[in-house]
């Protein structure tokens, strides 16, 4: 049946179809309105890359939208590059049919114009923090589309994701939910825990054939490059995905260099001039037909790139896993140079298969190429067969079969426990939260789901999990070895129903279900002592308190979670229930996790006297705290420093790679006002002594000046700062002398 025909009961898609020129479905995208897309019906769509699964979700999006001015539609996505093509394509489609808004800036703030947008893109951790705030048009949204809904399963963002989806299925529980998958091997589960119909594809536009090549001498640079030369000269394009960028762009490099006589462009398509001056070797070898992508380059250059890519000017882009989701530039070959990937920061990693095959997916340009092909790149035939039975397992007959890895839930450590109920807690701040809600929440995550299919012990408990690997995620190595030490020295004196008692040398330390952990020897922190860490281990390995082990003693780490958070005074308990603090709404407001909201609350508390200096360096280190920064908070300051000094930006980054510095400044907003709103919600003097640094810093940071040219720099932008030096010099300090003095500028 024709697309046409499908969608006869819908004149006005019809005829946005036909604009569009699409005229028939895919089986998959037939099949998902056969099952109920334009009907509310809530699906997971699990399909291969660039097989088109988001039209599916603009069908849902247009159904509700047009002629329906007082509705919303929610369009999620894993990147702001990702949020950012996916407005210009749908502003392109369907901006004279209704409004559309993009959201990926500050946390804390609530852009107006959302409240007049009827459909909105955003980020995972945007909405979330938008969600927090609970918006008035929240009920008017009438579908969510979750793109790369398998991102739950990512170790750093996954449960906020989660806590999301959760969330929003609570608060808009008839809103209709349309997920977006690449393959995943639990999908069944997945559809079960989302309640949304599965469709399952892995029909592709362009077919795609998968090889793993041993490489000579163990030469890849050799090999990459007869492959890239076979592949030009029959008039296709090339991604080849590196370790590491600096991997990236000597590749780049070698490429360019050794063949540029197929690749460099015809007559003058490239503007190399539209390259800043901080991306030198690639103003250089984009003229040679060759591109490089890495999150070191900042967001413009990176942009010139794709484009290029997509026009068929330039036939090679050599990147790190920027490339690997998302953003829409696929090509005929798509090279693995090794499925091992880190940098000098960075212990080395293998890509899951999941990652493989969605980065091999890329392969194959529809309306363009017959066939795709993707290859991974091996340093011997032991290599090989690594790869090989890592991507893949053999049928009794033989047959190969893909392998990919279940997506499992990110809810199961303690810092995202931290986080979740505190949120939890915030949101019931008017009535206080009880454990008995609490658990509600647990029970509907896909952590708890995944623990009951294995018949694990009930939730929120740390079910299936060793007491050391609990540990693990509240003490470090050192301090578990060092517990370790203890072992000789401990007794247990009693087991009770819900409580262990025991000796660790001359201190008594006990695990209670309901009221945690203790000890005896007067260290108070957020931490254990090692005292109470060897007894839990000693408790693990004590054969005999089987029973008790999983329960007692699982039980009472767990109520650390409240022992934490209240201890940091996040939390207060009043006639058995929790209720926030105005420092707890705070970090939830501000997007900042409560560990790292600690660190700000006690650099404040133990600072005398606020300065740009430390309040700056303050910056850095929650920068490095939230995003796990290769850098470390001096060297970030450093940079930031040089630069509100007027520094060159090219002597001013120094070791800071230049899109590294674009993501600071993107987020130093945010951050040093949830450094604002922290301290806002301990007094009012520390409020008043942090505002006026605080705005100076912003605004200096935004533009790159000292703090005499805040007055007017605000009309300006990063790239004319020298020439607000200009008019400083010129006696141009204030607004009314701007204003006054037009003819100068």
């Amino acid at each position: 049946m024709s697309a046409l025909e499908l969608l006869s009961a819908y004149p006005q898609i019809v005829e946005i179809m036909k604009k569009q020129r699409i005229s028939d479905f895919r089986e998959f995208q037939e099949q998902a309105i056969e099952k109920g897309l334009l009907k509310g019906k809530n699906l997971l769509i699990s399909a291969p890359t660039g097989s088109g699964k988001t039209l599916i979700g603009e069908l849902a999006i247009l159904k509700h939208l047009l002629g329906n001015e007082n509705q919303k539609a929610l369009f999620l996505v894993p990147l702001k590059a990702v949020a950012d093509e996916k407005y210009d394509e749908f502003c392109r489609k369907y901006e004279d049919f209704f409004a559309v808004k993009v959201s990926t800036g500050d946390f804390e703030t609530i852009p107006e114009e959302l409240s007049a947008a009827n459909l909105i893109i955003a980020t995972y951790e945007r909405f979330d923090s938008l969600l927090r705030t609970k918006p008035d048009w929240l009920p008017d949204i009438a579908v969510i589309v979750i793109d790369e809904v398998h991102m739950i399963g990512q170790k750093e963002r996954g449960s906020r994701l989660e806590s999301v989806i959760i969330r929003l299925k609570e608060y808009l529980p008839y809103t209709q939910l349309i997920c977006l998958s690449a393959t995943v091997k639990n999908w069944e589960e997945l559809s079960d825990w989302l309640q949304a119909y599965p469709i399952i594809s892995n029909e592709r536009t362009v077919p795609l054939t998968i090889k793993t090549l041993v490489s000579k001498n163990k030469n890849k640079l050799n090999l990459i490059l007869k492959l890239v030369e076979k592949t030009i000269l029959i008039n296709g394009q090339v991604l080849i995905f590196a370790m590491t960028r600096r991997d990236a762009e000597f590749l780049a490099e070698r490429i360019a260099n050794q063949l540029e006589r197929i690749l460099k462009p015809k007559g003058n398509e490239i503007d190399a001039d539209l390259v800043s001056n901080l991306s030198i070797k690639l103003k250089t070898i984009l003229p040679k037909g060759v591109g490089y992508h890495h999150a070191g380059l900042i967001s413009s250059d990176r942009k010139i790139v794709e484009s290029y890519f997509r026009q068929g000017i330039i036939k090679v882009i050599v990147c790190t896993t920027t490339l690997s989701a998302g953003i829409n530039v696929p090509a005929r070959l798509v090279v693995i140079k090794d499925i091992r990937i880190g940098d000098s920061e960075k212990p080395l990693r293998t890509l899951t298969s999941n990652e493989i095959f969605q980065i091999l997916g890329r392969a194959g340009r529809p309306g363009l190429d017959e066939e795709g092909i993707g290859i991974i790149l091996a340093e011997d035939k032991k290599d090989k067969e690594f790869i090989e039975a890592y991507m893949y397992t053999q049928t009794s007959v033989g047959e190969k079969i893909e392998d990919y890895e279940p997506i499992l839930s990110q809810f199961n450590n303690v810092s995202t426990l931290r986080e979740q109920v505190l949120v939890k807690i915030y949101e019931k701040r008017k009535y206080g939260l009880t454990e008995d809600e609490l658990i509600s929440f647990f029970k509907r995550t896909f952590w708890a789901y995944l623990e009951q299919k294995s018949n694990s012990d009930a939730l929120p408990k740390y079910a299936g999990r060793g007491i050391e690997e609990i540990l693990s995620d509240i003490e470090s190595t050192e301090s578990i070895d060092k517990a370790k030490l203890l072992f000789s020295d401990i007794e247990l004196l009693s087991a009770s129903k819900n409580r262990l008692l025991g000796r660790v040398g001359n201190y008594i330390v006990s695990f209670d279900e309901n009221k945690g952990h203790y000890c005896n020897c007067g260290i108070k922190n957020s931490k254990m002592c090692l005292h109470r860490i060897a007894f839990s281990l000693f408790c693990d390995a004590h054969k005999e308190l089987e029973a008790y082990k999983k329960t007692i003693v699982r039980n009472a780490l767990e109520k650390d979670i409240f022992t934490y958070l209240n201890q940091a005074n996040m939390i207060k308990i009043r006639d058995g229930k929790y209720f926030v603090t105005d420092f707890g709404r705070a970090a939830v407001l501000h997007y900042i996790r409560p560990e790292t909201s600690q660190i700000i609350r006690n650099v404040l508390l133990n600072t005398s006297v606020y300065t740009t200096e430390n309040i700056l360096l303050l910056g850095m280190k929650i920068l490095t705290e939230e995003f796990s920064s290769k850098y470390l908070a001096t060297e970030l300051f450093d940079c930031v420093w040089d630069w509100i000094n007027e520094r060159e930006l090219n002597e001013a980054l120094k070791i800071i790679e230049p899109g590294d510095f674009e993501s600071i400044r993107s987020s130093i907003n945010w951050i040093l006002n949830a450094i604002l709103g922290i301290g806002r919600s301990m007094s009012s003097d520390i409020e008043k002594a942090l505002e006026k640094i605080v705005k100076s810093l912003t605004e200096r940071i935004r533009v790159g000046v000292k703090e005499e040219l805040i007055a007017v720099s605000p009309f300006f932008e990063y790239t004319e700062r020298k020439k607000l030096r200009r008019l400083y010099e010129l006696g141009i300090k204030t607004v009314a002398d701007l204003i006054n003095k037009k003819e100068v500028i």
